[in-house]
């Protein structure tokens, strides 16, 4: 899609502003930049994902699958380009190399660290900081050969995916094999197929996200959530919800500082990192991160309750922009509450508890997948959860017994039986 533009007029590069990054064209629009957006993604996920308002708002909307082939897409365009921004976790090796190639501020040092989860594995070990035992496999010789050599439940997931999907937590050897042949058999969550699986050990304890702001190299904390989540019986793991904690708090400073040297490692100097950690006995050891905005909407929270923009502050970093470190403040603590279904439903007759949900004193926004008269689950990961519903509260207690309740007021029912899929009947929390 091209329009007639002012031939002198600044261009900023927004790849895949979809869902969670929608609010980088107005931020960009703040500006009167010219937009000029590059898909990575299958159009069909574009799409479904919002396409139609980027197309509505952005000035020229390309596809490209390469940084080569998006170079020579906004040729034209190159002496008027100022910055390249990532919006969502699938741009984000395409932004870089096509950041890098421009000249622009980008995190491209270490190509492919803030996506591979094994090449992001391979250098933070490198430089010294903890990390899970992990195997790149190919073959099933390799899987077995590798879970000899660990004692405990191992993790196989997809190299480049996102959130819980294809991610499988096997406690025996056929979950194990099973689930290696799930990976390797399906496309990603973005619709690209995996050649090898990362297989690693399993880490227990806590598991928290910190989100950083990064300028110049120089990262500094934006907040820390904690996770719940549930094992499925696909030894899948699912959200269930997600709560902001004190930043201050004494027990969160060793995995703040832990982070912060994660960016570091993986060469992150521009922008917001995401990174998800676990907190078992030894210590903090990293997921992973992302060298993009947090997703499920988070930053439209921050742009509410604080006085912190993650989508103006994102491209002033990108525009290479001077902004010192500073303290973000938040009016109200943030909440995510979601919303599984365990069976799998032929068809919805009724939505129940929907009124019930924005009555909750936290409540501030809701978002329900689930159709009156479409079939609907069961929940293996965040794309197939029923509801997300968004929470905010200066009162810390009242806002995590609000999250805790969302599941049991939302309610679908069915018009028949449901089927003879049977839910998890201890489920495991971690």
């Amino acid at each position: 899609m091209e329009k007639l533009m002012d031939s002198t007029r600044k261009i900023i590069v927004l790849v895949d502003p979809v869902a969670s990054g929608l609010p980088f064209l107005a931020a960009a629009r703040k500006r009167e930049l010219e937009i000029l957006v590059i898909f990575t993604l299958p159009q069909v996920m574009v799409d479904r994902l919002g396409g139609e308002r980027v197309r509505a708002i952005a000035d020229h909307v390309f596809f490209a699958s390469t940084s080569e082939e998006a170079l020579n897409l906004v040729s034209l365009y190159i002496p008027r380009i100022v910055a390249v921004v990532p919006a969502t976790e699938p741009s984000v090796d395409l932004a870089e190399e096509l950041a890098m190639r421009l000249q622009l501020p980008s995190n491209g040092r270490i190509p492919g660290a803030r996506r591979n989860k094994a090449l992001m594995r391979e250098t933070i070990h490198a430089a010294g900081l903890r990390s899970p035992a992990f195997c790149r496999c190919t073959t099933e010789e390799e899987l077995v050969q590798f879970a000899v050599t660990q004692p405990g439940f191992l993790v196989v997931k997809t190299p480049q995916g996102a959130g819980t999907s294809q991610v499988y937590i096997c406690r025996d050897h056929e979950s194990l094999l099973e689930g290696f042949k799930q990976c390797l058999a399906s496309a990603d969550p973005f619709g690209f197929r995996p050649t090898y699986a990362v297989v690693e050990e399993y880490i227990g304890g806590e598991e928290v996200a910190v989100n950083l702001f990064v300028v110049d190299g120089h990262p500094w904390v934006i907040d820390i959530w904690s996770y719940s989540k549930i094992e499925t019986t696909s030894g899948g793991p699912i959200y269930l919800s997600a709560i902001q904690r004190d930043s201050d708090a004494p027990e969160l400073q060793a995995v703040i500082a832990y982070a912060v040297q994660v960016c570091k490692a993986l060469g992150i100097e521009t922008g917001v990192a995401h990174a998800e950690i676990k907190i078992d006995a030894q210590g903090p050891v990293l997921i992973e991160v992302g060298a993009r905005l947090v997703g499920g909407r988070i930053g439209e929270l921050w742009q509410r309750f604080s006085d912190f923009d993650p989508f103006e502050a994102t491209i002033s970093a990108f525009l290479g922009e001077v902004m010192p470190a500073r303290s973000i403040n938040f009016e109200k603590k943030l909440a995510v509450a979601y919303c599984p279904v365990w069976h799998a439903i032929t068809r919805i007759a009724a939505i129940e508890g929907e009124s019930d949900i924005e009555m909750l004193s936290s409540y501030v926004s809701h978002k329900i997948v689930a159709r009156i008269g479409q079939p609907f689950g069961p929940t293996r990961d965040l794309e197939s959860l029923a509801a997300t519903v968004w929470l905010a509260n200066t009162d810390s207690e009242q806002l995590a017994r609000d999250m805790d309740v969302v599941t049991d007021l939302l309610r679908l029912v069915p018009t028949a039986e449901l089927s003879s899929e049977v839910p998890p009947t201890s489920p495991a929390f971690f």
